[in-house]
């Protein structure tokens, strides 16, 4: 079971979860696959003009993540923390393809999918709870080791959804009924170890194109 925070704790915890822009690798299956920011990516991620009162900028080590926290962090003067476990699922044989060319390839297979993700794990691809298991036990330990601070996690969609979905007792089968769009981003507070969602995949102020 994981350790939840402590009952005892009476300071607020503040985290941040911001999504990457878009990449480089286009709408597709993209996990484990190490890509960089679209220049519109790196845009979107600018443009919500973060103030910087951050205790620390924690990230996922793929360089959609990674590139920006690193820049976010040292124009801020704030310190950066590279967490591994907190990268994509990875999608095993769906690296890189999308839904439309495995719809072709194999249709049942990304329908069972999309019925129960849980159940029904792409070819050679990282399991969902297997995900779950990894990103939960690492939130919860980052909370205990910065309880009172507040946090930004640059990181990705199924990272973000994994842990909303802790949050709200929602069945994992159920966190891609969730939508975090790029650069989308969300903040939770602690007060007693009590989570509450404040929002959810804030949008950039500038409707940014391509």
């Amino acid at each position: 079971m994981v350790k939840k925070l402590s009952d005892t704790h009476e300071e607020q915890t503040v985290i941040e979860f911001l999504r990457h822009g878009e990449t480089t690798a286009g709408k597709c299956f993209l996990g484990s696959t190490d890509v960089s920011l679209s220049q519109l990516g790196w845009q979107q991620m600018k443009s919500h003009k973060l103030s910087g009162d951050y205790d620390l900028v924690l990230s996922s080590p793929l360089k959609r993540c990674r590139e920006f926290s690193q820049a976010f962090a040292t124009d801020k003067n704030l310190p950066v923390k590279i967490e591994n476990e907190f990268r994509e699922i990875d999608f095993g044989l769906w690296e890189g393809k999308t839904s439309a060319e495995l719809w072709e390839q194999d249709r049942e297979k990304l329908s069972e999918f999309w019925n129960d993700p849980v159940l029904c794990t792409p070819p050679e691809a990282e399991s969902l709870t297997d995900f779950q298991k990894r990103v939960i036990e690492h939130y919860y330990k980052w909370l205990n080791e910065l309880k009172g601070k507040k946090i930004l996690l640059v990181c990705h969609a199924g990272v973000i959804k994994i842990i909303l979905c802790e949050i709200l007792g929602v069945e994992l089968k159920n966190m891609y009924r969730l939508t975090i769009d790029h650069a989308g981003l969300s903040q939770v507070s602690l007060w007693q170890d009590c989570p509450q969602i404040n929002f959810i995949n804030k949008m950039p102020p500038v409707d940014l194109k391509c």
